[in-house]
């Protein structure tokens, strides 16, 4: 996406993209962040994303993103039920509804956690 944008395609990019992406249609080299924090997609490189795992329990963990709060309940997730809590606290923001953790190999969709009902397949171990 930062390559895209800094080629000057931000035109291309429809309303709702610029939203999720937080592109400023006013300025298209400008971006907002999830604390309404300003940045420039072209002129610091990269685009930091924030999220961060808020407690874990023994039947899942919870996480913020965007000043909302997840479970992710170690039932339908049982990739994490094993990992340790430094792997579960190591989670990457990939795009503003995707989340990611490296060292498991694992991501999740926001829009898995906000309607798990849409999402009935689960991985099994």
């Amino acid at each position: 996406m930062e390559e895209f944008l800094k080629k000057g395609n931000s035109e291309k990019l429809s309303e709702e993209q610029k939203r999720e992406y937080g592109i400023d249609s006013s300025n298209p080299q400008r971006t907002s962040n999830f604390r309404g924090q300003t940045t420039s997609t072209l002129k610091d490189g990269k685009h930091t994303l924030t999220g961060s795992v808020t407690n874990i329990s023994n039947v899942g963990f919870w996480i913020l993103v965007n000043d909302k709060e997840y479970f992710v309940p170690f039932s339908n997730y049982p990739e994490f039920k094993k990992a340790t809590v430094d792997e579960i606290f190591s989670m990457e923001m990939l795009s503003p509804r995707q989340l990611h953790w490296q060292s498991l190999d694992c991501d999740i969709e926001i829009d898995a956690l906000e309607a798990p009902e849409r999402f009935p397949l689960r991985f099994h171990i």
